[in-house]
Order: structure tokens, then sequence, then C-alpha cells
């Protein structure tokens, strides 16, 4: 797969204000996080602002909200930083700081290598996307990233979607095909 990159975006809502007592902790942590990220290794961009990190660049109208997004070289590198890093204890106090979802919250896509994914696209694309998703077809599942498995794009919700993404890829479209492909599943899907 040396033609593709991992992309992933992570969506969570807070519980309070980013500038909430509540969120200090998490807001203290995200400079050394995103250090860290970024010295690890198979690290590619993140999405981030002037600021250095992605706390202030909007998901939707939810001002709780906050995405991350970012691009690596393989499965094993996002893996090591996720659960081989201190990443891994920030990452166990998330229930400290943000609510748990009732949809989807993450998604891992392959992209071309040099590629870097337009973030408006990706946002609307995942909106659609995990408003679509039916219920057994959360993040959480058997298939997360903290097990092996042989074909990515299966891991995080919808396996058909991801196929017809890949393809999709494959064939040279954008982004863009995420949106079609997501009603053509619904429709299908009778939803």
């Amino acid at each position: 797969m040396d033609d593709f990159h991992l992309a992933q975006i992570n969506i969570a809502r807070l519980i309070a204000p980013i500038d909430d007592p509540l969120i200090a902790s998490f807001v203290s942590e995200l400079d050394a996080i995103n250090a860290l990220a970024e010295a690890s290794p198979g690290f590619v961009w993140r999405l981030k602002s002037a600021e250095g990190n992605a706390t202030d660049v909007p998901y939707n109208d939810d001002p709780f909200v906050i995405a991350n997004m970012s691009v690596w070289t393989s499965v094993e590198a996002l893996k090591n930083y996720t659960y081989n890093s201190r990443h891994l204890e920030i990452f166990k106090q998330r229930r400290s700081w943000f609510e748990k979802g009732d949809k989807p919250n993450y998604c891992l896509w392959w992209i071309p290598a040099g590629h870097i994914p337009p973030w408006p696209k990706v946002a609307s694309a995942w909106n659609t996307i995990s408003n679509t998703a039916p219920p057994h077809t959360l993040s959480g599942s058997p298939n997360s990233i903290q097990r092996p498995f042989s074909h990515l794009l299966e891991i995080a919700f919808s396996r058909y979607v991801f196929r017809k993404t890949m393809e999709a890829y494959k064939c040279g479209f954008s982004l863009d095909a995420f949106s079609y492909i997501v009603k053509r599943v619904a429709i299908k899907s009778g939803s």
C-alpha cells in the first residue's frame, strides 16, 4: 500500500465549553500530545489551526463538538501512536472530558500518498456518513483498530460504505464520492 496513506478522523462532544475548568486537564495535554504525534514514526499530517491544534476548527454548528484528523503512512504507525505511547494515558481519560456518543465517532480510510484530505469536504462527508450509519455499526466494534484485521476499510462501521469508498479512490474519485456512496447505501439498505 505504498501508494496510499491512512487518513483518520475522530469527532467528540465535550461535556463543557473548551475554556471550562472541567476541560482544563484535556486542554493542558494538547500541545504535548500533538507534538508526540508529529514526532511519531509514520506521521504525515494533522488538522490544525494557526494556534496549533484543531479545537478551534469548526466541525458543525455545535461549539461543543471538536474534531481531530490526521494522516499516517500505515495502520501500524497509527496503532503504535494510539496504543503504544503516552497518548493511551490521555485516551483512557476521555470520559472525563467527552460525552459518550450514540453515533460512530471515528473513521479510517486510505487516500493516495501525498494527498491531504480537504477539511470542509471531509467534515461534510463524515457528518453524512455518521448520521446514516445503522446502530449496530458503531465504532468500538470488535473490528476496531486494536485488533488485527485484513481490510482496514472494514473497521470503522460500514463495510459496504468503505469498500465502495476504496473503489472510488482507486478509480480517481475524490472525497465527494463519500456523500453519494452513503446516500446509495442508505437507499439500498432501506434506511
